[in-house]
């Protein structure tokens, strides 16, 4: 009886190893890489998953991440090109989640960005 794979596989594996490529999604699934294509496509236009290249022996992959892994991936980048590290805070407070007004500004601004090369990609404005 052959196992069959689905999204929330897909996803599971890519929230477990931020970074991963669609070489070794096929590997650890098992399974063509139509299937895993358009699995990706699927979490990636369901705003699940998201997609960036990185360059790897000379050729550029692309690379899933879940959204937070994405981000903290985004910052660290910024961080180790000479941007300031934040200050160490503590949460606010009355406010048990600990996410304060520049967090949430940094978030927007990582997801603009994100939407906005998305849309470009996909032709959809200029």
């Amino acid at each position: 009886m052959k196992a069959t794979i689905d999204a929330n596989d897909i996803l599971k594996l890519i929230a477990h190893r931020p970074g991963i490529g669609y070489a070794d999604l096929r590997e650890l699934c098992g399974c063509g890489s139509d299937l895993v294509s358009r699995l990706c496509k699927s979490l990636r236009d369901a705003g699940r998953v998201m997609a960036d290249k990185k360059n790897v022996g000379g050729q550029v992959r692309t690379a899933f991440y879940t959204p937070q892994a994405w981000l903290a991936a985004q910052m660290q980048a910024e961080r180790a090109a000479g941007f300031p590290a934040e200050k160490e805070r503590r949460p606010p407070a009355g406010h048990g989640h600990g996410i304060t007004d520049d967090d949430m500004a940094w978030m927007q601004h990582y997801q603009r960005r994100y939407f906005a090369r998305l849309s470009r990609a996909r032709g959809l404005s200029a």
